[in-house]
């Protein structure tokens, strides 16, 4: 009787969490008797797969945060020494370092076919010097970019962690989670999205942003989404800048899915996570105005980091169907309740005429993977 074959998922980031659990739910992968998988997670990525009813715990081995790199690599080897999978799939778009990168360059020293999975666009962790042996990435755009700076394969796929959303009725959902928040249909809602982000320049953007929503909307409600990387100081700048009026902060620590935190928002801001690009995603897909994609990028440190890690010179996709803050004026076109309903509409109508990230099908993404497995670059 024929083994097995054995694909092996990885990932630290939430984002690529989502990716992987994803891509084993719409591919039907639990229903393949022909293959086998397990998943290595390590934290902060933990949350996405506990208390998952969906896949069982036996197929997650859960690790901590390991610091040293020598440690790590024993640790990959290890893991791959008892597995031995015939492909790795893992998240490569993690700041830092951890166990996705580690068990790259192990595979690539077994000779195991790899795959990596690309959150944003051009985004790669080098941090030990390998590289997968197939990019799954985004759009034509992510594509173009990550060729720049590799000879590997590059495959678009599209977003996988948005191909459930297709179906999903989002001016409902908004309603619903309103209901349940207490807030009225035209009341406002502020977002602000946190990233793993420990610099100076980090913290002068908030405060931007909260001078700029205490200016002219401190009556509407200010959303706080934390990032499970990032640390406690952007929460104390937010919750000593509420003393006064804490019943119009929201802060969401995790028990909210990222969809229905993004639809609850009429303001979308964050420096540059992928979640605006989902929020784009969802104003297309969505009936009717939802919201505003805002790129808040105020500060040089900020841009040149962004720009640096991207090798990019702009935000794609983001003239028209977002708003970009380079400088405090920028506000001037969403400082009252007309103008934000004004651009809400606005940039829909050009998302719409924009199609830039395609749905991913995973059930056609596993048949590919499949088939590659043994063509090493």
């Amino acid at each position: 009787m024929n083994k097995k074959k054995l694909i092996l998922f990885s990932c630290r980031d939430p984002a690529c969490g989502f990716n992987i659990r994803n891509f084993i739910l719409n591919s039907d992968l639990l229903k393949k008797e022909v293959i086998d998988f397990k998943i290595i997670c390590q934290e902060p990525c933990s949350y996405v797969f506990k208390n998952n009813y969906m896949i069982n715990n036996s197929k997650i081995r859960f690790i901590p945060t390991i610091k040293r790199k020598k440690t790590l690599l024993n640790e990959a080897t290890s893991i791959i020494e008892e597995f031995y999978p015939d492909i790795l799939i893992c998240g490569i778009s993690g700041s830092f370092f951890g166990i996705d990168e580690a068990l790259l360059k192990i595979c690539n020293q077994y000779n195991i076919t790899s795959f990596g999975i690309q959150n944003s666009w051009g985004d790669f962790n080098k941090s030990f010097s390998s590289e997968p042996d197939i990019y799954l990435v985004l759009d034509k755009k992510a594509k173009e970019i990550t060729k720049k700076n590799s000879s590997k394969k590059i495959k678009v796929i599209g977003s996988i962690k948005n191909e459930s959303y297709t179906n999903k009725k989002f001016s409902k959902i908004k309603q619903q989670i309103r209901e349940e928040l207490n807030i009225k249909k035209k009341e406002l809602v502020f977002g602000f999205f946190g990233q793993d982000i420990n610099q100076k320049y980090y913290l002068n953007i908030l405060r931007y942003y909260l001078n700029y929503y205490k200016k002219f909307f401190s009556s509407s409600y200010f959303f706080y989404k934390t990032h499970p990387k990032e640390n406690n100081k952007a929460e104390k700048l937010i919750e000593d800048s509420f003393i006064n009026n804490k019943d119009k902060l929201i802060i969401e620590r995790g028990e909210l899915c990222m969809e229905k935190c993004l639809v609850l928002c009429d303001v979308v801001a964050s420096l540059f996570s992928s979640c605006i690009r989902e929020h784009q995603y969802i104003i297309k897909l969505s009936k009717e105005p939802i919201g505003i994609p805002l790129f808040l990028m105020l500060d040089n440190n900020a841009r040149k980091y962004y720009f640096q890690k991207t090798n990019l010179n702009e935000i794609p996709f983001s003239k028209n169907i977002s708003l970009v803050i380079k400088k405090e004026d920028d506000f001037r076109f969403i400082n009252s309740f007309s103008k934000i309903s004004s651009m809400k509409k606005n940039i829909r109508d050009q998302i719409l005429k924009n199609t830039y990230v395609k749905n991913s099908n995973s059930k056609k993404l596993l048949k590919y993977i499949l088939n590659f497995d043994g063509e090493r670059c």
